[in-house]
């Protein structure tokens, strides 16, 4: 409203819990090599990057084999080593990034590092996450994806819809 009345072009953005739904049909290689890349750009540092994987609980194991091959392929030597990820902005963001990792009852299935002297989280995938999860508190806006099992579809869009 304010901007119309100035008739000034403005572009909004709106950022938050980015889910991402991967069904039985889906190329899990290529999903998995999207979502990480998406994710893992500017160190999760992103709004509009994924947040969070609705995933059927029967599909969650091969999704997740493909997320560790990604990552290997991304970041042979790892990560930390890589001239190409970014560390997180500043010691606040760090700190902010990794006590949502650290409260998570996810399992770890793929990074998990982190060095805080460096900023440096490792892109990291977590399964098993429910809706409950520190990771699912709030933006992450960091390298840190949650992979949330599913019953069926339906269930998949009560979660969105009930967010």
């Amino acid at each position: 409203m304010a901007a119309a009345k100035h008739l000034t072009p403005i572009s909004l953005e709106l950022g938050g819990k980015n889910p991402v739904f991967v069904d039985s049909t889906a190329d899990l290689t290529l999903a998995a090599r999207r979502i990480l890349w998406a994710r893992t750009t500017n160190s999760g540092q992103v709004c509009l990057c994924p947040d969070y994987v609705l995933v059927p609980r029967d599909v969650q194991d091969s999704l997740v084999a493909e997320f560790v091959k990604m990552y290997k392929e991304f970041y042979p030597e790892g990560a930390r080593k890589s001239d190409s990820f970014a560390r997180l902005v500043s010691p606040a963001a760090w700190k902010r990034v990794k006590g949502l990792l650290d409260g998570t009852k996810g399992t770890v299935v793929v990074g998990g590092g982190s060095d805080e002297a460096d900023l440096f989280i490792d892109p990291t995938v977590l399964r098993d996450v429910k809706l409950d999860d520190t990771t699912m508190s709030e933006e992450i806006f960091g390298p840190v994806l949650s992979l949330v099992p599913v019953d069926s579809l339906e269930d998949a869009l009560q979660i969105v819809n009930s967010r």
